[in-house]
Formats: structure tokens, sequence, C-alpha cells
């Protein structure tokens, strides 16, 4: 579960590198709609995700818990034994004393209340066996107040035995508090871990009764993240699709001016000359400064377009160009 779990995640986060790539690469993507639809299924698979997250680590460490304990219960029953809480201090020389007091103050105390339930049906039972009506009829002159006092008497051993048991009652209870505030410490540690043993043994009997529905629900989530695997497979394969499709013609003149706008910088940037050009001869091509033979060659040129019939305009010192 866990290492299907890793792989979709590394498989989602791919694809998310790549929607971006993709958009900032295209600006117009921005608008596509098959990139809008990628990007919705990506929001719904990354929710998804995180949900199913959150599912299987509080899984996977009710099933991490689940096996340990099965293991324990594999073991012998003294191996199992020795995983449960005990209490140290019932063992120590200090509280021995303490406990075995209070063990015979809870004995005694149980003797009187055993002791009294005894006397209290015995002496019941005398009354109600006690038939005086025979005596009343006898005596019917008679006051009866005498009778009674009478009769009772012959059960005073009966009621001074149970105001002896009622007269010990409170000096037990007195010396059971003072017994039980003595191991006052040792009763909260003896609660706690009582208490701690028995959730203990109910979670082993839990791992026991929950292992197979755990391992269902394990199983679920790995069915689940192959189909998270299948359907990023499929988005993967609809984003190549995009990806090959040809650049819209307005993006396509735009980079096509782009490129034609570095070509002109190019070819618009001045060049250096690497040697002399036709205007650096100009100023020795002037009248003051040519040499004598050149000069004859130049006013036989003008001689010769004497005969030649003018087919425009003269031009004199008035003309203007």
């Amino acid at each position: 579960l866990d290492s299907q779990r890793y792989a979709v995640t590394e498989q989602t986060n791919e694809f998310e590198q790549l929607l971006e790539t993709l958009e900032q690469d295209n600006d117009s993507m921005k608008s596509d709609k098959e990139y809008k639809d990628l990007q919705a299924n990506l929001r719904t698979i990354r929710e998804m995700l995180l949900q199913a997250n959150e599912s299987s680590t509080a899984l996977q460490q009710h099933m991490t818990t689940i096996i340990e304990h099965l293991k324990i219960l594999n073991s012998p029953l003294e191996q199992i034994e020795k995983t449960l809480p005990t209490i140290a201090e019932l063992d120590d020389e200090i509280n021995k004393p303490k406990l075995a007091s209070l063990a015979l103050l809870i004995e005694k105390v149980e003797t009187m209340k055993k002791q009294r339930e005894s006397l209290v049906n015995d002496f019941r039972k005398k009354i109600q066996d006690d038939d005086i009506t025979k005596f009343v009829l006898i005596r019917r002159q008679e006051t009866y107040k005498n009778l009674f006092f009478e009769q009772l008497k012959k059960h005073e051993k009966f009621v001074k035995i149970i105001e002896q048991n009622c007269a010990a009652q409170d000096n037990i209870l007195h010396s059971l508090t003072e017994a039980n505030a003595n191991i006052a410490d040792i009763r909260t540690k003896l609660s706690t871990t009582v208490e701690n043993r028995h959730r203990l043994i109910q979670e082993y009997i839990n791992s026991f009764k929950l292992f197979d529905e755990t391992l269902s629900k394990s199983n679920e989530g790995i069915e689940f993240y192959k189909k998270q695997n299948v359907k990023l497979n499929s988005l993967n394969e609809r984003l190549k699709t995009l990806e090959s499709q040809p650049l819209p013609k307005t993006q396509l003149n735009t980079k096509v001016a782009s490129e034609y706008n570095t070509f002109s910088q190019d070819v618009n940037s001045p060049v250096i000359p690497d040697r002399l050009r036709l205007k650096d001869y100009l100023d020795a091509m002037k009248s003051e400064t040519w040499s004598p033979r050149t000069a004859n060659r130049s006013s036989m040129k003008i001689e010769e377009t004497k005969f030649m019939q003018s087919t425009v305009p003269t031009l004199n010192a008035n003309n203007s160009f």
C-alpha cells in the first residue's frame, strides 16, 4: 500500500510539471479547452489523493499494531503474560506488611458480616417461633406490657451478641480507614495497572477479530491507487496529443516575426570596413590635385566633347542642380 501511494504521488507530480512546462512554452494553452480539462482532472486527483493518503497512513499504523499483537498471541501463554502490565510494588518488602494488615482487616469485616447475618436470622426465627398466645389468653385481665417484657428477656442473649457485633464495627472501620490510607499510592498504581492490563488484553482480542477486515481495507486502498495510476496514464496520453498539435496561426506569425526582426537587426547593423572604398579616392580625383599628364588627358577629352552635338541644355554658372 505504501509503495503504491508513493508511486502515484510521484506520477502526479510529474504530470503537474509537464502541464506547467507546456503552459510556459505556449501562452495560448491557458485558454485551451483540453488544457483546462486536464488541469481540472489533476485537481480532482490531488483532492482524492489527499484524503486517501490520510486514510492510508492511519490504516498502515493500525495494520502494524495488529501484526505485532498477532505475533504476541502466537507465542506461548507464559510469553503473553510477560507482555501484560504488573505491579512490582506488591512484592516490595516495605509494602508487604501494609498489604497484609489490610487483607486481615478485610477478612475480619467479611467474618463480621457473616456473623451478623447469621445472628439476625436466628433472632428473627426465634421471635417468630415464640408463640405466646396461650399466655395472653391466661392473663387476659392483666396488662400485656409486663407480659411482653418478660417474654423478651428470653432473647436477651442474642440481643447482646448483636450489640457487641455492632460495637466492634466502629473499631474495625477505623482500622480499615487507616490501613486504606497507608496504601493510597499502591492502590492508585494498582488501579491504573489493572485498567491498562484489561485495555491491552482487549486490544489483543480486537486485533485478532479485525485482522481480516483491516486486510480487506488495505486491498481496497491498493486498488484505489491502481485506478489513479490508470487515470494518470490516460491524462498523459491526452497531454502528449495536445503537445503534438501545431501552434495557432497568431502565435506562429508572432514567432516568425520575432525571428525576422532578429535577422533584420543583424542586416541593418553597421559594417566595419576592412579595406578602402571609392569615396576614399574622391579627394585624389579633384582637378587641383591632378598631375600634368592627367591634366592633358582631361583636356583632350574636353576638346573631343566640343565636336559632339549636345542633346541636353548646356549648363552654365547660373544653372543649378
